[in-house]
C-alpha cells in the first residue's frame, strides 16, 4: 500500500486459533473518515467486495 493504515484490530489473536485473512475494502471517498457524520461511500465497491468474499469462500480448504 502506498499509505498503509495502522490497524488497531485484534485480528492476530483469532488467527492464532483458526485459520483466516483480514479483508480491508475501501469505500470513503477520502475526504473524511469512516466513521464521520458526512462520511460518502461508494455503493460500487460492494460488487467487488462480494466478489472477493465469493472467492474466498471456494478457496477455503484448498491446497494453496
Amino acid at each position: 500500500m502506498e499509505n498503509p493504515l495502522p490497524g488497531g484490530e485484534d485480528f492476530s489473536r483469532v488467527v492464532r486459533e483458526v485459520p483466516g485473512t483480514f479483508v480491508l475494502l475501501g469505500a470513503g471517498d477520502g475526504r473524511t473518515g469512516n466513521h464521520s457524520p458526512l462520511a460518502v461511500f461508494d455503493d460500487a465497491v460492494l460488487t467487488d467486495g462480494a466478489a472477493v468474499l465469493a472467492e474466498l469462500a471456494l478457496r477455503r480448504g484448498q491446497p494453496a
